[in-house]
């Protein structure tokens, strides 16, 4: 249940699974040491959905899809006049994903 590809066959938002399933995964690892190491890999593998995604990433349209992903206003629906939210990098940092919210196109999308 928490390999990427099924996370991204399976969910609507893979993103949004993806980065609560690590928390969650995180706080059993805690909960249960005996299972400790499993718990920690599946966490990873969770965590590096959206890693792996971003570093798919070739322009800033591609960007924007990924971090407003789950948006009422995306800007790729929209056009370029609706604001963006961000809402992944919201979640991203309420949820400690650190790597996925100190990605280059996140922070450069951050700054714009």
């Amino acid at each position: 249940l928490a390999s990427p590809y099924y996370i991204l066959l399976t969910n609507d938002d893979p993103l949004k699974r993806a980065f609560v399933l690590s928390k969650k995964l995180d706080e059993l690892e805690d909960e249960t040491p005996e299972l400790e190491e499993g718990f920690s890999k599946m966490a990873g593998a969770c965590r590096s959905l959206g890693e792996d995604l971003l570093d798919l990433v070739r322009n800033r349209d591609e960007a924007e899809a990924i971090l407003n992903c789950g948006d009422d206003t995306s800007p790729l629906v929209h056009g370029e006049s609706s604001q963006m939210k961000l809402s992944r990098l919201d979640m991203a940092v309420d949820l400690q994903q650190k790597k996925f919210v100190t990605d280059r196109w996140s922070q450069r999308l951050v700054k714009e």
